[in-house]
């Protein structure tokens, strides 16, 4: 069962919800109830009768819950679900039946507030690396941005750059499906070096979880002209680790003195990219067994000598 809860509506406005919710139990795949109090798993935002109404969508996206928006207007600036004034039950059970997909697939933001580990999103990158998420969201503060990494464009509204987005402390980011609003098209902004910018913003210092920090990487192609006005390290890295024989974590930060932390958020980035391989280091022991000491080569007089004794046939 999950619940149901609301911020903001009129008293009608809850009045009428809670009518819905009976049924709309027998239009959905899950069983809804409402909740008065506590965290739900959902909650209708009333985004015009609200003082700070982004502000209550974030603590709710934090907890990893799922805001809707409810408004008088038919657009948003976020591509975030939501519902027009008034509450029609064609509307809210078509909104949740994409909610219901979303949790069955196990859509549900990932954040990075104020005392989270890094790994947190880190976990995003080991998504993104299988295949698993090719549409995020990211929100922070009064900035939205759609990331579309199979297309490397983004589209983003809001007083933060990308860049700034990527890496501000109270960011939420969720991954989206194909068919759920992605952003407006004429905003879409191509971006050539995006994979690279996403793995590396969002390492946290650590590695995507199926490389090795023990490995050897080798860059088969250097990132775009476009990374190196945002991570001017860029170069450095791309000169040291696509030479023939690639380079240990170890050895870059030798050659380079780039901090290790940089050298794993670049091979993030390149590896999201896919313009490095990986050797991994081998983990076979060695042979206790000596080995068989080889005969002596025979020289010149043993061979004329052997030949003299041989018996004829």
């Amino acid at each position: 069962m999950k619940t149901l809860s609301c911020k903001g509506l009129t008293d009608k406005d809850q009045l009428v919800l809670r009518s819905l919710v009976d049924l709309m139990i027998s239009r959905t795949s899950d069983d809804w109830t409402y909740s008065e109090e506590g965290e739900s798993d959902v909650v209708i935002v009333d985004t015009d009768n609200l003082s700070d109404p982004r502000n209550v969508i974030d603590e709710i996206e934090a907890r990893n819950g799922v805001a809707i928006e409810y408004s008088n207007s038919n657009t948003s600036d976020t591509s975030r679900l939501r519902i027009q004034k008034p509450l029609r039950a064609a509307n809210l059970i078509s909104v949740f039946n994409s909610v219901e997909s979303r949790l069955t697939r196990g859509e549900i933001p990932y954040t990075n507030n104020t005392g989270n580990t890094a790994g947190d999103t880190a976990g995003i990158l080991d998504l993104i690396s299988a295949g698993k998420a090719t549409l995020l969201r990211v929100s922070s503060r009064d900035s939205s941005c759609v990331i579309d990494l199979s297309s490397c464009r983004y589209s983003i509204r809001g007083s933060l750059s990308l860049a700034e987005l990527l890496v501000s402390p109270e960011k939420a980011i969720t991954t989206l499906a194909p068919e759920e609003p992605q952003g407006h098209e004429d905003d879409w902004q191509p971006m050539p070096s995006l994979q690279w910018l996403v793995g590396m913003k969002l390492s946290g210092g650590e590695l995507i979880g199926n490389l090795h920090a023990g490995s050897r990487f080798k860059l088969h192609h250097w990132p775009p002209a476009d990374l190196a006005k945002l991570e001017p390290q860029a170069m450095t890295l791309s000169a040291i680790l696509s030479r023939k024989s690639g380079a240990t974590i170890d050895e870059v930060v030798a050659k380079s003195g780039i901090p290790d932390s940089d050298i794993i958020r670049f091979i993030n980035g390149a590896y999201l990219a896919k313009a490095i391989s990986i050797r991994a280091v081998s983990t076979d022991t060695e042979d206790d067994t000596p080995n068989r000491p080889e005969p002596p080569s025979k020289g010149l007089f043993d061979m004329i000598r052997n030949r003299l004794t041989r018996k004829p046939r």
